[in-house]
């Protein structure tokens, strides 16, 4: 998935696709987050799981 939650390849069943769009949509501003520091200083960001 893309920071801007495109699938960029692979396939997942319907169900999981629901999900990964959910945390997605909650966690976007942290994954990008996560991406730049991890880019500048070599250190990802965790992001919470769904529940």
């Amino acid at each position: 998935m893309s920071l801007k939650g495109e699938i960029l390849d692979g396939y997942l069943p319907k169900r999981q696709m629901k999900l990964l769009e959910a945390w997605y949509e909650l966690h976007s501003e942290e994954l990008i987050a996560s991406y730049y520091n991890y880019n500048e200083y070599g250190e990802a960001i965790k992001i919470k799981g769904l529940e």
